[in-house]
């Protein structure tokens, strides 16, 4: 696409597309679990696990995490908490 930065507004328009194009086909690669983590990390998380250096990790990352079972709890403080779970 080199050869289109001397068209001026064209160029943009052009880039902006392919850009679109590039990100649509990323995400609809992604399996669906992934996705929704992904929209659902924290900002810094994602940014790591996005970042081209972290690839082999963000992926090793997903691919347990879609294997693993995560529970959420709200848990109460002391005794009386540890019971609750318990029950």
């Amino acid at each position: 696409m080199s050869f289109l930065r001397q068209e001026g507004e064209p160029y943009g328009l052009i880039a902006t597309r392919a850009g679109e194009y590039t990100a649509d086909w990323t995400v609809s690669g992604l399996t669906s679990f992934r996705r929704a983590t992904i929209q659902r990390a924290p900002p810094g998380l994602r940014a790591y696990l996005e970042h081209p250096a972290h690839e082999a990790l963000g992926t090793l990352f997903f691919d347990l995490f879609e294997e693993a079972l995560m529970y959420d709890f709200a848990v109460k403080e002391g005794a009386s908490g540890v019971a609750d779970l318990l029950d």
